[in-house]
């Protein structure tokens, strides 16, 4: 059996100090001359800016048929169409939409606020509910309503099926996948909003 090699008190010497310096330096050079490159500026999170929002999707997901005309969002029991949405009070909010793909976008976003929905608050709410065509869903604590969008054009166009068409919901200050695509449902739901998953699954 082979014993542990231990620190030696020479070891620790200046000319050491000095080359771990060197090389960690060299690493910062060079991350910072691979962003310059990439023309890109780079998100605290580590993601890289570009344009657009790119047309993503999670796991198996796909994007469902852009049917504008057809589409419902149920709210509260209440279905609504594109065009109900689009009586109500219109937003445009510029935000960030920061995905966990390594991406993040800065962009125009126009909808309605889901405060502004005709949507009940009955006794025992804990939560918002978003709820994609595709089953994926977040819940949204109610104190954070006011900083949700349905969103249903991106820098003054409509929406692509890619980036959520018909509607899509923006949640500002939060990681894509609060982003909630081809929304179909806003509910209120007595559970908390902490009763999911902290990450999609």
């Amino acid at each position: 059996m082979t014993r542990p090699v231990l620190v030696r008190r020479g070891d620790l010497t200046r000319a050491a100090f000095l080359r771990l310096a060197a090389f960690t330096a060299a690493g910062v050079a060079a991350k910072l001359a691979f962003d310059r490159t990439l023309g890109a500026g780079r998100a605290a999170t580590g993601s890289l800016e570009q344009a657009r929002p790119s047309p993503t999707v999670w796991i198996d997901d796909s994007a469902p048929r852009d049917d504008a005309a057809g589409w419902r969002v149920d709210v509260g029991g209440r279905p609504l169409t594109i065009a109900d949405l689009a009586r109500l009070p219109q937003h445009e909010w510029t935000c960030t939409l920061d995905c966990t793909s390594g991406w993040y976008a800065r962009n125009r976003w126009r909808g309605v606020l889901v405060c502004d929905l005709p949507l009940a608050l009955p006794a025992g709410t804990s939560s918002l509910e978003v709820r994609s065509a595709t089953g994926y869903a977040r819940r949204f604590e109610l104190v954070s309503v006011p900083g949700l969008l349905l969103a249903t054009h991106l820098d003054g166009v409509p929406l692509d099926p890619g980036n959520g068409a018909p509607v899509r919901l923006v949640a500002a200050g939060r990681r894509g996948f609060w982003w909630v695509k081809w929304v179909t449902s806003v509910r209120a739901s007595t559970r908390p909003a902490w009763w999911q998953p902290p990450f999609p699954l």
